[in-house]
């Protein structure tokens, strides 16, 4: 990045690093509302992160992945939920900048940011008319949900039952969201359902996922900044992977703190005292290590590779952060295990630490299964059975 770039990414991390600890007396009762806290929102929107990967011409920093990498991380020692809800919005403003211009112009006139989830899954139709299209059905899993004032979501416009190869931009108004989200963990994200009902959509405000997917979608095209010439996947794995391995490393680091002055119940000596809690602690911490040393060099590498990296690349980026994702859970289930009873509490944020870890390895994307069998497809020379990479 250029000097002036590392400054704006030095200015963000330190508002954002600043906000850690209101945010974090925020988790609980976002985790009650099963969205954000208006408090979360503005502090939030008031640090500047939602413009970090939109273009300077649209009031944006026009960072790259690594420091988005960090603002996630950061964001998740807080509240992995929020620090979710939050990635996915930031990634939702790169994906706009891919849209045509004339929308992407209007829709950034006032230099504002955009909040808006993002949905492909569904059953929903979506037909081709004069000027554009008509959509219609349920859509899931719509992170982001409350506080949004646009839509996106996917499509097949040819109708042919295959991967929604377009996104479509859609006002709120025109939008119901259905509030289903009623889970064990992630429960502040708002991932509620979207719902269309034949609503038109003009031209302008689709774009081709499968450009995105490849990393030569439009905005490549219309910005300079290198983060608009990176495959889609690598940036929305890191929105989705970064905030729990921020929650692990507040985990490990509170249990440290935590049994430097435990004494458990019936017990003769201190818990720091314990070489099976000092080893808990150094597992903890390694595993910790591992999986933050693991992202970070998948994210140099697509930054060095970007769009001209291979399908067999790409899905070594994607294997590699699965696994991140994976042991930064299992290091907080190491450290559950080693908590005792006290930890259950509600009121311990190590609880809703380990729900949230539990639900995000089941999000697609961190499907580990899918994806060592992707990346040995690839490896041994067959075509890729997902476009998720």
């Amino acid at each position: 990045m250029s000097a002036a770039a590392n400054e704006r990414a030095a200015q963000l991390l330190e508002r954002v690093r600043a906000v850690v600890p209101q945010l974090a007396e925020e988790a609980a009762a976002s985790e009650e509302l099963r969205r954000p806290t208006d408090r979360a929102v503005e502090l939030v929107r008031d640090s500047g992160v939602f413009r970090a990967l939109l273009p300077r011409e649209y009031g944006g920093d026009a960072l790259d992945l690594d420091t988005f990498c960090d603002v996630g991380m950061t964001l998740g020692e807080a509240d992995t939920s929020l620090a979710w809800w939050t990635t996915f919005l930031v990634e939702h403003n790169w994906l706009f900048c891919h849209f045509p211009e004339s929308f992407s112009k209007s829709l950034y006139a006032d230099a504002e940011p955009v909040l808006a989830p993002a949905a492909i899954h569904g059953e929903s139709s979506c037909r081709t008319v004069d000027g554009g299209f008509v959509l219609d059905g349920r859509w899931r899993w719509g992170s982001g949900s409350s506080h949004c004032s646009w839509v996106m979501v996917g499509g097949d416009p040819g109708g042919d039952g295959g991967p929604a190869p377009r996104f479509f931009a859609v006002p709120r108004d025109q939008v119901e969201i259905d509030d289903v989200w009623h889970v064990a963990g992630m429960r502040a994200t708002a991932s509620n359902d979207v719902v269309l009902h034949e609503v038109f959509v003009p031209e302008e405000q689709s774009m081709s996922l499968l450009d995105a997917v490849s990393g030569n979608g439009r905005g490549a095209r219309l910005w300079s900044d290198p983060i608009f010439r990176t495959p889609m996947v690598p940036v929305l794995m890191t929105a989705a992977s970064t905030p729990i391995i921020g929650q692990a490393r507040s985990v490990v680091r509170r249990f440290a703190e935590k049994t430097a002055a435990r004494v458990r119940m019936l017990g003769s000596k201190p818990e720091s005292a314990k070489s099976s809690i000092q080893r808990r602690i150094a597992e903890a911490e390694a595993g910790l290590q591992d999986a933050e040393r693991r992202m970070r060099d998948t994210i140099a590498d697509v930054m060095a590779r970007r769009g001209d990296a291979s399908m067999l690349d790409r899905a070594r980026w994607a294997l590699a952060m699965t696994r991140s994702v994976h042991q930064a859970r299992d290091t907080i289930q190491l450290v559950s295990n080693a908590s005792g009873g006290s930890a259950q509490f509600s009121t311990d944020p190590l609880q809703r630490a380990l729900r949230d870890a539990n639900v995000v390895v089941g999000h697609i994307a961190f499907d580990a299964d899918a994806r060592h069998e992707l990346y040995g497809r690839l490896r041994v020379g067959l075509s890729p059975d997902s476009f998720l990479v």
